[in-house]
């Protein structure tokens, strides 16, 4: 079926209400949409007869699963009827059966999917065994007749399944291949998958839902406890001022620069990791990250380097809306060297894979020779000339991070006078194997 120009609409199966739904495609569907805002209603509100769950002797035997839905960039299917084919359909709809359902969705670059779950049927459980009456259940008048044991005693749904696989609708959004994929919890069952590569899928009426894996979005080193901060060496967001926006994280494969190391007296004393989906139970601590120091060619032969003093999370600070984990060191712990951080996969991070990241210090230098990082006489003579001058938080010679060139930022060079560190080569991520692993929550209540 070939639309014609404007904004039009397809219906398969027919809305709540109606004694029909997509059991009547029995032969494929090819739905083409021309120019416009069109939009497809895939529609399986009605499924016949009621679902059971019957305890017999010593087990509870469980509300049999109802339906799987697929639903691609390019196709629309139950599991008992035949493919709907459709394209130029800018808005998707899937509306499933009363029963307990599975819905598996592969994002489209060019449609966004609704996809609608709803509340399986109330489970009732019957003692057995007692003596039987004939019952006639069903949510249409041609539902089959059915013998129960009687009396009946209704739960309301939900119900404390025994049982490790819960009989309720359950949402399976496939994020191979998609680019920051992210979950946002709308409502009670309810909520949003967005995507830099795909267009939204949205969602209400599941009790459980797959979970996009955290993502480190970002990565900054700050100066604690300098002037940019209010000279507190505590986390807070005041930390957030005293980042310092010329330096940036050297990631696995890359090679130095002046941007991936500071000239901070107090070395590196505070570090921020922008993680974007991180579990809303995390409770981070020191035990989620891994802290190296060393200046050796094989960063796997480095020692372990101090723990943090603190790990805070800030929640939304960070970049785009993600959460912001601040590590501070104590003061000169980490000084003309090279550091690796490394934020472990682990329950509490919800990442996927390590992720790992380096930065240096080495006070003193100025970054006057792109090739080498050494403390020597021409960064001693350029400091001394700036003397009585003020620079921002990038300035060079302003090593005390206070705002002022001085007698200070001349001694704290003089100190450290030709010392140097490598400039250092981080080697390649190491591969990851087989599928990336997907946090599952159970109900859907408990997804953050």
């Amino acid at each position: 079926m070939n639309a014609g120009a404007g904004d039009d609409t397809f219906n398969v199966g027919s809305p709540a209400g109606s004694d029909r739904n997509v059991d009547g495609v029995r032969s494929a569907l090819f739905l083409n949409g021309e120019s416009g805002n069109n939009s497809l209603s895939y529609n399986d509100q009605d499924n016949g007869f009621l679902p059971l769950t019957i305890i017999l002797p010593g087990r509870l035997r469980e509300n049999p699963r109802g339906d799987a839905y697929t639903v691609t960039p390019t196709t629309v299917t139950r599991d008992r009827s035949a493919v709907v084919t459709y394209g130029g359909v800018q808005r998707l709809t899937v509306n499933g059966g009363w029963q307990a359902n599975d819905f598996n969705v592969t994002p489209s670059a060019a449609t966004t999917f609704f996809v609608n779950g709803n509340n399986p049927t109330p489970i009732t459980i019957i003692p057995f065994p007692l003596p039987i009456i004939p019952l006639s259940l069903g949510n249409s008048a041609d539902a089959p007749a059915a013998l129960l044991p009687t009396p009946i005693d209704p739960l309301p749904f939900p119900f404390p399944f025994p049982e490790p696989e819960p009989q309720w609708d359950r949402l399976n959004v496939s994020l191979a291949g998609t680019t920051s994929p992210s979950l946002v919890n709308t409502g009670p069952g309810a909520g949003t998958y967005t995507f830099a590569d795909r267009m939204a899928v949205k969602f209400t009426g599941m009790e459980s839902a797959n979970i996009p894996p955290a993502a480190v979005v970002g990565r900054q080193v700050f100066y604690n406890h300098s002037v940019y901060d209010g000279n507190d060496g505590a986390a807070s967001a005041a930390d957030d001022g005293a980042i310092a926006p010329d330096k940036q994280a050297l990631l696995p494969g890359q090679s130095a620069t002046f941007a991936n190391y500071t000239s901070y007296v107090r070395g590196i004393n505070g570090v921020m990791v922008d993680v974007k989906g991180l579990p809303a139970s995390a409770a981070l601590s020191a035990a989620d990250f891994a802290v190296h120091v060393g200046m050796a060619a094989d960063a796997s032969s480095w020692p372990l380097g101090p723990a943090p003093t603190s790990v805070t999370v800030r929640r939304g600070a960070g970049a785009g809306g993600s959460d912001r984990v601040t590590l501070t060191f104590a003061d000169n712990s980490i000084r003309a060297t090279w550091m690796q951080v490394t934020v472990l996969a682990d329950a509490n991070t919800g990442l996927a894979a390590p992720d790992v990241f380096y930065f240096g210090n080495l006070c003193g230098e100025v970054g006057n020779n792109p090739s080498a990082a050494i403390v020597n006489a021409l960064d001693l003579s350029q400091t001394r000339a700036l003397q009585k001058t003020t620079q921002a938080i990038t300035g060079r010679n302003d090593f005390n991070r206070d705002g002022v060139i001085n007698a200070l930022d001349v001694a704290a060079l003089r100190a450290n006078l030709l010392g140097q560190i490598p400039m250092y080569s981080a080697p390649p991520a190491a591969g990851v194997f087989g599928a990336t692993p997907i946090r599952r929550e159970g109900l859907f209540a408990v997804v953050p």
